[in-house]
């Protein structure tokens, strides 16, 4: 009897911890699941089922249109899910001309399509080496980044070329001419025009000898020219 009045003292400490323990520590009240996202704001996913989602825009009316990369096509989501342009090579940028047609750049075979109402496309410029990116201006200017231009004996794109640098110029297509607007990026990103300016994102200019990734403002003056001197 002395040994077991001895050892509640010691004992009943322990069983306080235990009891703590089991009335503190939250029991979940349905299994976690390792794909659930934990996020302060609301996360929902709006469509799934792509290879290689890439460009996105929203029409007037408010349907979204997804780029396929990998899978060639371009969707159009409205409730539902169905391709309205297919068979592209590697289909990239989207955008809007001022009927509200839908532009898509084909980085694959280095073009600048227009969606028709038939469903049928109108090549609007060709010949550029990787074009990605496009933004049109209030005045229906078109304007696109690429590498360049294509040279004779340059093959198709493909995925091989996924190590070079993305696009370095932006050319301008207006009156069905295209031009260079303005170049001297180093690994230039998407573009948007705002107010008469265009907004380039890059991860710097070939003059630098560092990369300094930073958002570029270029004005575009009244005749169409670029107020830059970036190159």
């Amino acid at each position: 009897m002395n040994h077991v009045r001895k050892g509640v003292p010691f004992l009943l400490p322990l069983f306080v911890l235990l009891a703590a323990f089991y009335f503190l520590t939250p029991i979940p009240s349905e299994p976690s699941s390792i794909s659930e996202i934990d996020a302060l704001a609301p996360v929902e996913i709006f469509a799934e089922g792509f290879k290689e989602p890439t460009g996105v825009v929203v029409d007037q009316s408010g349907a979204v249109f997804v780029s396929d990369r990998k899978s060639g096509d371009v969707f159009k989501i409205n409730g539902q899910i169905h391709p309205v342009v297919s068979n592209l090579k590697q289909p990239v940028g989207l955008g809007f001309d001022k009927e509200g047609r839908l532009l898509v750049v084909e980085e694959g075979r280095g073009r600048l399509l227009r969606l028709e109402g038939s469903g049928s496309f109108t090549v609007l410029a060709e010949g550029m080496k990787r074009p990605r990116w496009v933004s049109m201006a209030e005045d229906g200017s078109i304007y696109i980044t690429a590498k360049g231009l294509k040279l004779q004996g340059d093959k198709e794109n493909d995925e091989d070329d996924e190590g070079e640098e993305e696009g370095e110029v932006i050319f301008c297509l207006a009156q069905g001419q295209l031009s260079v607007f303005v170049g001297g990026f180093n690994g230039l990103q998407g573009i948007v025009i705002r107010e008469g300016t265009l907004l380039a994102a890059a991860r710097g200019l070939k003059k630098e000898k560092n990369d300094q990734g930073a958002v570029f403002m270029i004005p575009i003056l009244s005749d169409g020219a670029a107020q830059s001197n970036l190159a």
